[in-house]
């Protein structure tokens, strides 16, 4: 029998509160012994695999998902296309990055004093490698292997904290932290790799199921794109106002508090297998109680947050990076509302709607490029927390006004009650119980 909704939800929810932790360590490690300046390059470097990603990954993992759940499809051929598809499009990802590289070094490192183009050639090769992991990462949870999945996530998190232990022996250096990165990277995908049964990794590029996979994914990969760039934007535009140390901040701000997402991801992740196999209306109305939930839960933990997030800052990486914590509080609001509103992404994506969310994505986007870039060229650094919150909060609201135009319920509908707290005590009561 397959799992509840709330079940897999809460078990990858436990996978992502160790790997809450784990993140935490490694950004501790890499802070305490690096320091803020080191920090801030890594803060930097980081847009580097992330737009890569955003460019190069054409989302047919998540294609392979719908069509996998829905379509009963053959599971191990799709795997085979969306690998050798991944080969290719990284290859050209490497090249145009290798084409441009100057361009790209002058423009990330401006207000460097540091050479870091060795550092910056080096983590553009963990990109190939982090397709693959996500491909096979996405191939088990088509096929609801949850268990299978949380191992690779997991696996790929405690590699990358031992890696960078070892490193320490040796006085971890920038470079250290970029090779632990991708052997983590590495590591995770090749379990997977195993796990899946596969065979041999065949680079089998069926054309007419790349065509279907791409067709379904086109909205997936646009929308995507407009998410990162959401995502990068105030970082971006942050490297050319303010020196590499305060982006660090940024970045560590941003980090801290996108882990309350930690909660709301481990029901996405679920959510949009679930929803492609159900009928409309009970898409609709799950998803809308997966949002009253979902926002419930994430404002009562940011009041938790707001508490001890300065104190958590100064305690782990030092009081230098106090600034990060002024920062993580300007962001908060965005990240509750966004948090809720992307079960609202699931909806869409899982009833082969995908082609609503770039539409919605467009104008909050360009607002937030906008307007972050004023804030931070007036504000610096808080302006670019700004920046990011405001448009986290435009994107959201978007987000559900067509959710409720789509669906046509109404807002009182979205707001949460009585029943999302006995469902949250409920589910807590159980899983207590389930451990004792």
């Amino acid at each position: 029998m397959k799992n509840s909704i709330s079940t897999n939800a809460f078990s990858i929810f436990v996978r992502d509160i160790f790997l809450t932790v784990s993140v935490l360590i490694n950004g501790i490690l890499i802070g305490r012994f690096l320091g803020p300046e080191y920090f801030g390059y890594w803060t930097i470097l980081l847009l580097i695999p992330s737009y890569a990603e955003a460019f190069g990954r054409t989302k047919i993992d998540l294609a392979a998902v719908y069509f996998i759940s829905k379509n009963n499809r053959n599971s191990n051929s799709i795997l085979n296309t969306i690998n050798s598809a991944g080969f290719i499009f990284s290859i050209i990802i490497l090249v145009l990055f290798f084409l441009f590289f100057d361009i790209i070094y002058e423009g990330i490192f401006s207000n460097s004093e540091s050479n870091l183009q060795f550092e910056l050639a080096l983590i553009s090769f963990q990109f190939p490698f982090q397709v693959f992991f996500l491909n096979y990462c996405y191939y088990f949870l088509a096929l609801e292997k949850i268990k299978i999945y949380n191992q690779m996530v997991i696996i790929k998190a405690i590699s990358f904290t031992l890696l960078l232990l070892i490193l320490l022996l040796y006085k971890l250096s920038l470079t250290g932290v970029i090779i632990s990165f991708t052997l983590s990277t590495i590591i995770g995908f090749l379990f997977g790799f195993i796990k899946s049964n596969n065979g041999f990794f065949l680079f089998r590029f069926n054309f007419n199921e790349f065509k279907l996979l791409f067709k379904y994914s086109l909205h997936l990969y646009v929308s995507g794109l407009l998410s990162h760039f959401s995502e990068l934007a105030s970082r971006t535009i942050a490297v050319f106002f303010i020196s590499p140390v305060l982006v660090g901040f940024l970045g560590l701000g941003q980090s801290v508090s996108r882990l309350l997402n930690r909660v709301n991801d481990a029901l996405n992740q679920i959510l949009y297998s679930k929803v492609s196999k159900l009928e409309l209306k009970s898409a609709q109305d799950i998803s809308a109680k997966s949002f009253r939930t979902i926002l419930l839960i994430l404002i009562l933990l940011s009041l938790v947050f707001l508490i001890l997030v300065d104190q958590f800052i100064e305690i782990t990486y030092g009081l230098e990076f106090k600034e990060a914590g002024l920062v993580a509080k300007i962001i908060l609001p965005g990240v509750v509302l966004f948090g809720a509103s992307s079960i609202f992404l699931s909806f869409f994506n899982g009833i082969g709607k995908a082609n609503v969310i770039p539409k919605v994505q467009i104008i909050p986007l360009i607002l937030q490029i906008i307007i972050t870039t004023l804030l931070t060229k007036y504000f610096l650094l808080i302006g670019a927390a700004l920046g990011y919150s405001i448009g986290l909060l435009l994107y959201s609201t978007f987000l559900i006004l067509k959710y409720l135009n789509f669906t046509k319920k109404n807002l009182s509908e979205l707001f949460p009650g009585k029943e999302e707290f006995i469902f949250i005590k409920e589910l807590i009561t159980e899983k207590i119980n389930f451990y004792k």
